[in-house]
């Protein structure tokens, strides 16, 4: 079958089913279940310390620049948290 034999309706289900999939697997945790290393652990915790007795990190274009990436247009895709709230509820209202 070829495209220009769907309906209108049809051509929607495919994409609303494709960009269902693509999202499902953006979100995806590919550590699930995986353990996490003491001493990674301890990091994750002196960080979250110093973080709570105000010590600011570094920030994202400092990490950006520190890796090299001299267009700064890779932050564009940073998520933040209301997106991606936004992105899951409506994923629920699909199903």
């Amino acid at each position: 079958m070829q495209v220009k034999d769907l309906t209108v309706e049809e051509l929607k289900l495919i994409i609303q089913e494709t960009v269902i999939k693509t999202i499902q697997s953006l979100l995806t945790d590919s550590d699930e279940g995986k353990q996490v290393k003491p001493e990674v652990k301890q990091q994750l915790v002196d960080s979250l310390k110093r973080t709570q007795a105000g010590e600011r990190g570094i920030s994202a274009s400092e990490v950006a620049r520190r890796l090299g990436f001299n267009d700064f247009a890779v932050l564009d895709i940073l998520r933040s948290r209301a997106v991606e709230q936004e992105v899951l509820d409506i994923l629920d209202e699909l199903d």
